[in-house]
């Protein structure tokens, strides 16, 4: 009876310690529902209201949400952008122009990073439309440097396409 006992005791602690986390570092997540990150989702859906375009502009809404997720490739969000100017495009005129602005804002939001103070990575290719040329990525403003990147060189300080140097 003991034994079993104590044999289930240490079961107990076994399923305990695997069930704790062992990182215990503060994260940074959450970028991807800000208020200004919420609103140009909100505004890709808005712009196609009445048009033909509502079910791609939702899909494209749910893309931007993913894009600014930290797993997200590091090109993801400059792609979004590209493809908020595309459904600009098939509008023309001042809608096209609104999703202009719309994509230039969703272009520069933050993105999620694994730890708080980490960099996101910057996209290195070449936006397709022009209108992108040289907008980044908002960078983790906590300034809080992460073990695992002390005395490495920040991303944010790399010159990303287009030259501008955050």
């Amino acid at each position: 009876m003991r034994l079993s006992l104590v044999l289930s005791v240490l079961l107990l602690f076994a399923i305990v310690s695997q069930a704790i986390p062992l990182d215990l570092n503060k994260r940074r997540f959450g970028q991807e529902h800000t208020p200004k990150a919420e609103a140009t989702y909100q505004r890709v859906r808005d712009l196609a209201i009445g048009s033909d375009k509502g079910k791609e502009a939702g899909d494209l809404s749910g893309a931007m949400v993913r894009a600014l997720i930290a797993s997200a490739p590091t090109c993801d969000q400059q792609d979004r952008a590209d493809e908020i100017i595309d459904l600009g495009r098939k509008f023309g005129g001042k809608i096209e122009k609104e999703y202009i602005k719309v994509a230039k804002k969703y272009r520069q939001l933050e993105r999620n990073t694994p730890h708080v103070g980490e960099p996101s990575k910057l996209c290195k290719k070449k936006p397709r439309h022009k209108e992108l040329d040289g907008l980044t990525q908002a960078q983790d403003p906590t300034k809080v440097k992460h073990k695992k990147y002390k005395g490495k060189k920040n991303y944010a300080e790399t010159h990303p396409v287009g030259g501008v140097k955050m």
